[in-house]
Order: C-alpha cells, then structure tokens, then sequence
C-alpha cells in the first residue's frame, strides 16, 4: 500500500513537473513572439525613416516583412501545437500509469 502511494506520489510529481516544462516553453515562445514583433516594428519604423521617397523599396520591404511574419507565425503555431501534442501524450501516460496503480 505503501509502495503504491510512493509511486502514485512519484508520478505526480513527474506530471506536473513535466506540465510546468511545456507551459513555461510555451511562455518563452509567446514572448519571442512578443519580443520579434516589437523589434519589427522598431526596423519597419527605421525603414519608413530612411526610404521616405523611394516607393518601390517600401514596397518590396513590406513585402519581404509580410512574409517573415507569415512565416514566423507559422513555426511558432506549429511548436505551440506540438508542446500541446506532448502535453496530451504526457497526461495520457501519466494517467494509464495511475490506473495501472
């Protein structure tokens, strides 16, 4: 009985351990994301500041941002899904094991 609270404890423990892991990765992400479009912002200000006249590179410019934002969106969607993924997986291992208790 004894041995089955320890290893009951232990499982726990492993859980939310595991838990806090994806969701403070999940955190870092958001501010990078955070971070990256603050600084895009600063760059795309600098930009404007140093093509007032010149159309065709603001276009060019906008687009190429356009794009690496798109791109970047992407990714940090597609990891995000992926720590959600292992979540799910995590707490289905976590709660067989319990039942195997």
């Amino acid at each position: 009985m004894e041995e089955q609270r320890r290893k009951r404890q232990y499982l726990e423990e492993q859980y939310y351990e595991e838990k806090n892991k994806i969701h403070r990765q999940q955190e870092v992400l958001s501010n990078q994301l955070v971070n990256f479009r603050r600084e895009t912002g600063q760059l795309v200000d600098k930009v404007n500041y140093l093509t007032k006249n010149d159309q065709w590179h603001k276009q060019q410019f906008y687009h190429a941002m356009e794009q690496s934002d798109h791109l970047i969106r992407q990714e940090g969607n597609h990891y995000r899904q992926q720590l959600e993924e292992k979540e799910r997986e995590w707490t289905r291992t976590y709660r067989k094991e319990l039942d195997k208790l």
